[in-house]
């Protein structure tokens, strides 16, 4: 019995190649145009290959939809989930251009993760990203397990990979003649821009923090002065809401 060439003629130029996209996975069936059954045959094989773009991006769309509903019921803030949900944007793309025959992050290897790490440090230029990324994806394939989307053995490969350590950001201590020296210049020039600073630079609050603060969130005292500001859930971290006593004898 002849060893299956993986194509089949099924009418004028259509033909129709099979394969399986990684171990134990069912056969795959896809169509194209070729001219002969040899010609089929390479193109077969360019695509095994992944050198051309097989437009399999239903499936990363199932599954970020999934995702997010996922994001979504762990009652994540929405400013992580649009993080998280980055993330996964960043590693499907990557897959979709580099690996057109992965559908799949169930069809991931430590090659192909060497590869993203490269991606990502290399050809994006962002050298002191991979930490961040590699923990984001690495959460993000517990939560598809979690969802039964994702298998376990991916989340074993992924910890292959070596998190860099964390690099700590060196900032110039200000001393508080420069800090009000700083503030008063940003009254002067830009004094819509003057609270905003005070709270991040004083009383040490978040620029997203600072920017969503509403009139309803400041409670006053003696002369009309602002004594209390509260940060909603949606605006911290945490999501747990924040409350800022301010001494205003200072």
């Amino acid at each position: 019995m002849s060893k299956r060439s993986g194509v089949r003629h099924i009418k004028g130029d259509i033909w129709e190649y099979n394969y399986y996209p990684y171990p134990k996975a069912k056969r795959v069936y896809k169509r194209l145009k070729a001219s002969s059954k040899k010609d089929a045959e390479y193109q077969r094989a360019i695509l095994m290959g992944g050198n051309a773009i097989v437009d399999d991006s239903k499936s990363f769309e199932e599954a970020r939809r999934a995702l997010e509903l996922k994001l979504k019921a762990d009652n994540l803030t929405p400013k992580t989930q649009i993080n998280y949900l980055s993330k996964w944007d960043n590693i499907t793309n990557f897959l979709l251009k580099l690996y057109p025959n992965v559908v799949s992050l169930n069809q991931l290897t430590k090659e192909i993760m060497e590869r993203y790490k490269q991606w990502i440090v290399v050809d994006k230029g962002r050298s002191d990203g991979w930490r961040d990324e590699l923990t984001k994806i690495r959460t993000i394939t517990k939560k598809l397990i979690d969802i039964g989307l994702c298998e376990k053995r991916i989340y074993d490969i992924l910890l292959l990979q070596k998190k860099p350590k964390a690099k700590k950001k060196l900032y110039k201590e200000l001393t508080k003649q420069q800090l009000h020296d700083l503030l008063n210049y940003i009254k002067e020039d830009r004094p819509d821009y003057y609270g905003i600073a005070l709270l991040n630079m004083q009383y040490g609050m978040r620029r997203g923090q600072a920017i969503s603060i509403k009139r309803s969130n400041v409670k006053t005292g003696e002369f009309g002065r602002p004594v209390k500001f509260s940060c909603e859930p949606k605006d911290t971290k945490t999501g747990i809401p924040h409350v800022l006593d301010i001494n205003c004898s200072n």
